[in-house]
């Protein structure tokens, strides 16, 4: 292996080493957020359209904020699909958000009980945050384990 080489898989290292670290700062308040959004998100499915539609753009637009300036601080951007079995966190994260998603969305068009929705949301709240907690310890495994 020659100087170069070596050179190489350090500054790969030093990269993965940078990426956990990342990863790890600011966490909790990150997925506090990133959870209180989904559960909005689920909230606000029951609503009328003329005040879904705004609502729903609102925090799409604040979590792609909250994404970004993730992403300015840590160095980090976190999609969720990668590394390998992260994404299945993500992808598990996501089939259990979106029937909770369209069972409000359901519930609101039938004229349903009002409780649903709040509980719904809790749900997606909890759901949210456990899902963001699970991916993070399990990015931080497989890029360790890289290293």
């Amino acid at each position: 292996m020659t100087n170069s080489d070596r050179d190489a898989l350090d500054a790969l290292r030093a990269g993965r080493m940078a990426a956990v670290a990342g990863v790890n700062r600011y966490g909790w308040s990150y997925d506090l957020i990133y959870a209180v959004l989904v559960g909005s998100l689920i909230v606000v499915q029951v609503l009328p359209l003329v005040m879904r539609m705004p609502l729903m753009g609102g925090l799409l637009v604040l979590l792609a904020a909250v994404f970004v300036k993730w992403t300015r601080i840590t160095g980090v951007r976190i999609t969720g699909f990668s590394p390998r079995r992260a994404r299945w966190v993500a992808v598990g994260l996501g089939a259990v958000i979106t029937p909770l998603v369209l069972f409000v969305l359901w519930i609101g068009y039938k004229g349903g009980p009002a409780w649903v929705a709040p509980v719904a949301g809790l749900v997606g709240f909890a759901v949210a945050l456990t899902g963001s907690r699970l991916w993070r310890r399990v990015y931080r495994a497989e890029m360790e384990a890289l290293l």
